[in-house]
């Protein structure tokens, strides 16, 4: 049986100090074998925060939205190999408001 997945998406909530104070008491209450797996979506400014604070949790991270393009001039965007680079392993695709 596979493992269920519950997800939260951040939006455009918590700055970099909230997102680092948030994992900090959100990691105590997650047991290392929790049997769902959990997965939180910050905005892009506070993933380096929240990879600093969840790694070697059973809490994983993703983001938000990425480009499809490893790089080029796509003001705003955020590519996978960018995303890598913070430890991501989940994104959210297609989402839209």
């Amino acid at each position: 049986m596979r493992t269920p997945i519950v997800a939260a998406n951040w939006k455009m909530n918590k700055t970099q100090a909230e997102a680092r104070e948030y994992c900090r008491r959100f990691r105590e209450l997650v047991p290392r074998d929790f049997p769902v797996e959990l997965v939180i979506f910050p905005p892009f400014t506070a993933l380096a925060a929240v990879r600093e604070e969840l790694s070697g949790t059973a809490i994983r991270w993703g983001a938000q939205n990425a480009h499809p393009e490893p790089k080029g001039a796509f003001t705003g965007e955020v590519s996978l190999p960018m995303l890598l680079e913070h430890g991501i392993s989940y994104v959210i695709v297609g989402h839209s408001e």
